[in-house]
């Protein structure tokens, strides 16, 4: 005789402290313990089973997900549906998996998330189209010397003024708390104390002569802290499009130590390119990349309306 059903069935999976029995959703349970296989598989190992997955269906690894090219078997093809089905459970699992580098062997150096909340080809899109190691795992894209890991980024092409400034962050990735460099810090420190070593600083200490003192920007004034950074009529147009003394400092001091030119347009994609990648260390929410920037504030707006 069939027994009346006294509870729903979703409340008695329920937690306990959320008023249930604590039997938690069977389908939930099947569902993780069929995602543990391609755990498993994105795992280092020569288990028999691995080996004839990869010689059968070559999957290649994304973000530790397996893509496969070829047809898969029945029960393959049901254990990979969960990392496309977009009910509760597979996401889920899928949207809490996150990478433990290592020795770096089995992570995409662009492709995978493990620096920031997006892949680095996401963060950097215009580096990503120039490398000639798209493919590369973190462990093919540099050396240990003397315990100290060292980038070796290669380009298709010679980089672009703002390319060059993209290339100089990523070589400097570290593991660890980011935020605005501790450089940036100290520099607007002297600036505030104003201590920066211009030209005024240098010709007050006999160290060049005063033919030698001039702005090189508007080349009317002796280059003192205020007037590289606020009154200088060239820079002050920049700052009508945007505030950043970093960027300019760094650009007076290409031009002087390497002969170098200097445009504002270059200043001002330079600032925006900083701008984004500080605001995205400060706030994972902050979506908007330097490219976006460039065409556009809606970045900005759009993530200054959700605070």
């Amino acid at each position: 005789m069939r027994k009346i059903c006294k509870v729903q069935w979703s409340v008695v999976v329920r937690d306990k402290d959320r008023g249930g029995l604590g039997i938690g959703s069977l389908i939930a349970k099947n569902k993780a313990m069929l995602f543990k296989w391609i755990w498993r598989l994105s795992l280092p190992g020569n288990e028999l089973w691995k080996k004839m997955i990869f010689n059968k269906f070559k999957p290649v690894f994304e973000n530790g997900f397996p893509i496969f090219s070829r047809r898969l078997s029945c029960i393959w093809r049901d254990i990979t549906s969960l990392m496309t089905t977009t009910d509760s459970v597979s996401s889920a699992l899928a949207n809490n998996c996150r990478f433990v580098v290592g020795n770096g062997s089995l992570t995409r150096f662009w492709s995978d998330v493990w620096f920031d909340s997006s892949p680095l080809k996401v963060i950097y899109p215009r580096l990503y189209i120039l490398t000639t190691k798209p493919n590369a795992t973190i462990a093919d894209m540099g050396i240990w010397e003397q315990g100290e890991w060292k980038w070796e980024l290669a380009w298709r092409r010679q980089l672009f003024l703002f390319e060059t400034e993209q290339g100089l962050e990523l070589s400097r990735l570290r593991y660890g708390k980011k935020g605005v460099p501790p450089k940036v810090q100290s520099f607007l420190w002297l600036a505030v104390q104003n201590r920066l070593c211009t030209k005024d600083f240098l010709l007050c200490r006999n160290i060049i002569p005063i033919d030698q003192a001039f702005c090189i920007f508007c080349e009317n004034e002796i280059e003192t802290s205020n007037h590289l950074l606020l009154h200088c009529r060239p820079v002050w147009k920049l700052w009508m499009k945007f505030l950043d003394c970093w960027s300019i400092w760094l650009m007076r001091n290409k031009v002087i130590f390497n002969d170098g030119t200097a445009t504002f347009e270059d200043i001002f994609s330079l600032i925006l390119y900083r701008l984004s990648n500080w605001l995205k260390s400060a706030d994972k929410f902050f979506m908007a990349t330097g490219t976006t920037l460039i065409m556009g504030p809606e970045g900005i707006i759009d993530w200054s309306n959700t605070k």
